[in-house]
């Protein structure tokens, strides 16, 4: 999990801030980091999506005993641990939608299409049943590598193959 996941104090935090009702869970990237990580989403999505299901608040780390205790105790008679990281994960899933769907609006319609990215995050959207968005994401992909990489080449039928597994999905 990144490291902040890995910080007890850091998962009281968002224990307290899930609890209320309005709250919204946000993660904001440093401007310097910013284009690394969008090329990384491209590169390393599947490893960037993993991590998100990494998080494990019995693990979380203290600077001491006592907090380490109070903490994980208030979790679990709060929501409980496994609750606690399903929340999260859920949340950050979200998340890494809207970075997902930035990073491509972003790109050149072109490169968008024939962008490893569109797989990924098709995938990403397919798994949570946003098969609405993915159809939409996959057609406009199949038409642009159609146009720029032909109806045989490679990339092309494995849209047609994704377009095709979620038009039976849906």
């Amino acid at each position: 999990a990144p490291l902040p996941l890995q910080r007890a104090w850091i998962l009281w935090e968002v224990v307290s801030t899930l609890e209320a009702a309005s709250a919204k869970l946000t993660v904001e990237v440093c401007p310097a980091e910013a284009v690394s990580f969008e090329a990384a989403l491209s590169n390393d999505f599947e490893s960037i999506a993993a991590s998100i299901g990494e998080v494990n608040s019995r693990v979380a780390e203290c600077f001491t005993p006592e907090d380490s205790r109070m903490i994980h105790e208030a979790i679990e008679r709060s929501v409980g641990h496994s609750r606690l990281n399903a929340r999260i994960a859920d949340k950050l899933r979200d998340w890494l939608v809207m970075a997902g769907r930035g990073a491509l609006l972003r790109m050149p319609k072109h490169k968008r299409a024939t962008s490893q990215l569109v797989v990924h995050f098709g995938q990403l959207l397919h798994n949570q049943c946003k098969f609405d968005e993915v159809e939409l994401l996959y057609r406009e992909a199949l038409q642009t590598r159609r146009a720029v990489l032909g109806n045989a080449h490679e990339q092309t039928i494995t849209m047609i193959n994704n377009l095709a597994q979620v038009l039976k999905d849906q």
